[in-house]
């Protein structure tokens, strides 16, 4: 969701931003720092989520409760990290009594503030380390703004389209004063200036059929397309489009990650109803596959970093170690007991 993210149909402000803290800690143990977060979320008028903190074995290290709902609960929304915080959606599902938000965690004290845009269904975010953005659309209208991190007044470009509510510009790349997004409903890549108050359409994406975009990256200056059958990269001044060579597999591509010249692209069940995910190992640099490794598990996120790889599932996290030769070792795992709160919605590293 880009990270920057795209969903899949399913995958993260008033005129003075607002501040407000979050309350209601539940368990606090002094653990130290620990390794992995995750999200588990309830509806959003019950305005309640715990982050559980999990040690590098992912062993229990301590929660939070924060005075927020459905945070996560837009898909496949991968969690933004930026200087020690962590940046989510908390989705009011098109509620005016309940606009959404971007909630920011320190992953240090694990306090919480929010950024209240005056939206009611916020379907992307990004963040530079001057400012958080937000894409929201109502009746056509598609509202691309950013606030600033540090208190200001907000900005905002606003776009008219041909689009139903809930869809609109996925962001792929953002600066100061531009913002590059991918329209969902026609698959054009755009620029919006917030200096000059427009958008300008770049291109559309060629060659990409009839196939759903779910996830992106940048890279170099390109969009990383991620769509089910198969991963792009986009050249924004042209649109011109080269499809990555990647082994076929049982499932579809499920989501993709980047790390340096290394992107992850997993294979997985939509409804993690089978346990054949393959994660495979692709050198941006050298245009090749390096590994695809077979992992018995179903898969709603992932992340990689150091050839750790963290699964996380609808009730499970997991930990392996990526060997050669397609090889993983599981390390440890996490049962989510059952409580209050409804389901996962999220994970993230701590960023240390």
């Amino acid at each position: 969701m880009i990270n920057r993210k795209l969903k899949t149909g399913v995958c993260i402000f008033l005129i003075a931003c607002v501040f407000s803290a979050c309350s209601g800690d539940a368990k606090k143990e002094n653990v130290g720092k620990p390794d992995y977060a995750v999200i588990r979320t309830s509806k959003y008028k019950e305005c309640k989520t715990q982050i559980v903190l999990l040690d590098e074995n992912l062993k229990y290290a301590g929660e939070k409760e924060i005075d927020y709902g459905n945070v996560g609960g837009c898909g496949f929304n991968i969690p933004m990290d930026m200087n020690g915080k962590t940046y989510e959606i908390s989705q009011a599902y098109g509620d005016e009594m309940f606009p959404s938000k971007i909630i920011e965690i320190d992953d240090n004290d694990w306090s919480c503030k929010s950024y209240d845009f005056d939206r009611t269904n916020i379907t992307d975010l990004a963040v530079t380390n001057k400012y958080v953005y937000a894409i929201s659309n109502l009746n056509g209208v598609i509202y691309i703004e950013k606030c600033p991190i540090n208190g200001g007044k907000k900005d905002i470009v606003t776009m008219k389209e041909e689009v139903e509510d809930g869809t609109g510009i996925y962001i792929y790349n953002v600066g100061d004063t531009l913002l590059y997004g991918i329209l969902e409903s026609s698959l054009s890549l755009y620029k919006c200036d917030f200096e000059g108050k427009k958008t300008e359409l770049l291109t559309k994406i060629k060659d990409i059929g009839e196939m759903i975009p779910i996830f992106s990256e940048e890279y170099n200056g390109k969009l990383v397309l991620a769509t089910s059958k198969n991963v792009l990269l986009i050249s924004p001044d042209t649109g011109n489009t080269e499809t990555i060579n990647i082994p076929e597999g049982e499932n579809d591509i499920k989501s993709i990650y980047k790390d340096g010249d290394i992107l992850y692209i997993s294979r997985a069940e939509f409804y993690e109803q089978n346990d054949n995910t393959e994660i495979i190992k692709y050198d941006l640099k050298s245009k090749k596959v390096m590994d695809t490794y077979k992992v018995k598990t179903s898969l709603m996120q992932f992340e990689v970093k150091n050839n750790k790889l963290v699964v996380i599932t609808g009730d499970m996290i997991l930990k392996y170690s990526l060997k050669d030769n397609g090889q993983v070792a599981k390390e440890g795992e996490y049962q989510v007991k059952n409580s209050k709160y409804q389901y996962i919605s999220a994970g993230f590293f701590v960023d240390k």
